[in-house]
């Protein structure tokens, strides 16, 4: 089994630095999720209704939790509108299948007269 090396990233977050060791794949994607959270508790630290560091990172995690959340299940229904819609198509199929076979049976059936 191959290890993934870790490499350090550097973000900043309000101000500070922070270095993250992290796989090389996975390092646009930590810097995006830096930014985000970055930009969220800069949004709440100056709504100005926040003190101390460790409420606006709650709230910004809670923010981004609750956003995820709500995505996530906007996702899941996109994709049981997906199914239901394959669903329907299948049994459209089907019944045009039917429909084109008995179409066929009943012009035999003509022509057999």
């Amino acid at each position: 089994m191959s290890k993934k090396v870790a490499t350090p990233v550097h973000i900043q977050i309000m101000n500070r630095n922070y270095h993250i060791n992290c796989a090389e794949s996975d390092k646009k994607t930590l810097k995006q999720s830096a930014q985000l959270l970055n930009d969220k508790m800069c949004e709440l630290r100056d709504e100005g209704n926040l003190n101390g560091t460790e409420r606006i990172a709650i709230m910004a995690a809670l923010e981004i939790a609750h956003d995820f959340i709500h995505l996530q299940t906007r996702t899941n229904d996109y994709q049981y509108i997906c199914d239901e819609i394959a669903n329907y198509n299948d049994k459209l199929a089907k019944i045009l299948t039917n429909d084109t076979i008995l179409s066929s049976n009943l012009l035999e059936d003509k022509r057999q007269e």
